[in-house]
């Protein structure tokens, strides 16, 4: 084989293996259509019912709207003011199916774990910057005080880039770390060990840099995690995972017995509140300080992607048909304390799917 054709061969199978993984890496974690592990074909049957719904009630914050596509070097990003379009921005990258905050400035953070970058931008989306990070992303924290970034640095391999007040260090990981939180002494990383079919928590302690403890955990895919009532509370796929952070014990809660698939976490007035889907349908439960169940309900509206603001749960699901592909979004408010959906907002359909949204704040406007 000569030189030429040798390096080909090479590039190819490069190529194929990188194609084939990122593949893997979509189908396991659902960024294409759902975040959640619904079958696509039940969730597009309950949008469907919702395809004619209109904008009504209250929706209490304005909010930022990302449409964007895997293979389309067109994003959208728009700004609604009092449940109207106030303008929109365009983005030249595609693949953008995140949105978060960096808290350090208030931008805007829109990230893929298909690309190997991410975009920086003001709220009102006319400032623009571009950051190149090597390799895709898993997840991103940007706070005051730390950076936490989960790269896929190979098949085999997971960086973790930790900045603590300025000071950097990276970690390594069997793939994938999927979610992350912190405390004064420690930060807490879950990984799917996909290899291995294991999940796992690793507690990093902040001052030593180095992993002090290893738990296993029954669960698998962690939506989300924060501290409450000095535990370490994770919303894994079909029970909430629950860790005591001074005797790293594990304890593992369902509802009345129902295996349903919890999404996020929000801790109001010493209580928990946490967010589910059934079915494809939006669902919340309240716990106390000793997370005994308090309330849920399911409400019927479809579920895609959730977000606690103060006292509302915002809900986004992308409504298509059989017939329109492409279709439109629409986003319920819910009242948390009274159980009840106060509103609703019809988002405007675009040649791409809506991925993301962002709940402004009263004084970003």
């Amino acid at each position: 084989m000569n030189l030429r054709f040798k390096k080909l061969y090479i590039y190819i199978s490069i190529f194929i293996v990188l194609f084939f993984f990122s593949y893997f890496i979509v189908k396991k974690v659902g960024y294409f259509n759902n975040q959640t592990d619904e079958p696509v074909y039940q969730s597009m049957n309950i949008e469907e019912k919702f395809f004619d719904q209109t904008s009504n009630g209250i929706v209490p914050n304005d909010l930022l709207l990302l449409y964007s596509h895997p293979f389309n070097k067109k994003s959208y990003l728009l700004k609604t003011k009092e449940k109207q379009i106030e303008h929109e921005v365009l983005i030249e990258e595609n693949g953008l199916f995140y949105i978060d905050e960096n808290s350090n400035n208030k931008n805007i953070i829109l990230w893929s774990n298909l690309g190997n970058s991410l975009f920086e931008i003001e709220q009102d989306g006319y400032k623009q910057n571009k950051v190149e990070i090597g390799q895709p992303l898993n997840f991103i924290v940007k706070e005051k005080d730390i950076e936490i970034l989960s790269l896929n640095t190979s098949t085999t391999e997971n960086s973790i880039l930790i900045n603590i007040r300025g000071e950097q260090f990276k970690l390594i990981f069997k793939p994938l770390i999927i979610n992350a939180t912190h405390d004064e002494q420690y930060i807490y990383l879950f990984g799917d060990i996909i290899e291995e079919e294991r999940s796992v928590v690793y507690v990093i302690s902040k001052s030593s840099k180095q992993v002090i403890k290893e738990i296993p955990i029954k669960q698998n895919h962690a939506s989300d995690m924060l501290i409450f009532n000095n535990n370490l509370v994770i919303s894994t796929e079909k029970r909430l995972t629950i860790i005591e952070k001074e005797s790293f014990n594990v304890d593992y809660i369902d509802i009345n017995n129902k295996l349903l698939s919890f999404d996020q976490l929000h801790t109001y007035h010493n209580k928990l509140f946490v967010s589910y889907y059934d079915k494809g349908y939006t669902g919340l439960v309240i716990l106390d300080e000793n997370f005994k169940v308090l309330k849920y309900k399911t409400f019927n509206f479809p579920y895609m992607r959730a977000k606690f603001n103060g006292t509302y749960l915002y809900v986004m699901s992308q409504v298509t048909t059989s017939y329109n592909k492409t279709g439109h979004g629409i986003i319920g408010v819910f009242n948390i304390e009274k159980f009840k959906k106060i509103g609703q907002l019809k988002t405007p359909e675009k040649e791409h799917k809506l991925q993301d949204f962002f709940i402004l704040k009263k004084g970003d406007n």
